[in-house]
């Protein structure tokens, strides 16, 4: 499996988050990053929003191993559980600018609510196994990296298992986002080319 990581240690975390790759290799490192993560964006009084393929239960017992007690968030609506498939594949096929809609709808509802922001995690592990949309998703990633020239408010965590098969899907991904997690904590991209959408 093939990744690129950098040469150098990167940048201390930067202060705007943005759109973040979260390469991740085991399920331990992914759920203690999203606690930090969803924990931040809720004492912020962000809507909080999580794709997943696990069952809303096992979601909050993961959460709550990691540290972070989110039943009275998702009992409130503050954090909100989608299934993956159901939502990057309604119809068995992912169309970008349908995804990019509900991420805009998001927003608005958020400002609607007194919300002070938007932050969003979403696994794309279904990408490994659809693979003839890839170049869609790709497409779609940058422009969740454009939207936050028109919506700095919104924060974007996208989750990519490192397994076999996934080196072309995480070393293009890694071209499309400004911010990735290194070492354990959110660091500007230095391999984001803002010009890049597939390789």
């Amino acid at each position: 499996m093939s990744h690129k990581t950098p040469a150098s240690e990167p940048e201390s975390q930067p202060e705007d988050l943005g759109h973040i790759l979260f390469a991740y290799e085991s399920r331990k490192e992914r759920q203690r990053l999203l606690a930090e993560y969803f924990g931040e964006g809720l004492a912020k009084n962000e809507l909080c929003i999580f794709v997943t393929s696990d069952a809303a239960d096992k979601v909050t017992k993961d959460f709550l191993a990691a540290g972070l007690d989110i039943e009275e968030a998702v009992s409130e609506g503050n954090l909100r559980i989608f299934e993956m498939e159901e939502t990057y594949l309604p119809h068995s096929k992912f169309v970008g600018n349908y995804m990019l809609m509900n991420v805009v709808n998001f927003i608005i509802d958020a400002k609607a609510k007194g919300y002070e922001g938007v932050r969003t995690a979403g696994e794309m592990s279904w990408l490994c196994d659809h693979q003839e949309f890839f170049d869609d998703a790709m497409e779609y990633e940058e422009k969740i990296t454009k939207l936050r020239d028109v919506s700095p408010e919104f924060t974007g965590l996208c989750l990519y298992p490192v397994r076999e098969g996934s080196g072309k899907i995480v070393d293009t991904a890694l071209h499309n986002h400004p911010s990735y997690v290194y070492d354990g904590t959110i660091q500007t991209n230095p391999f984001y080319r803002s010009d890049t959408v597939t390789a």
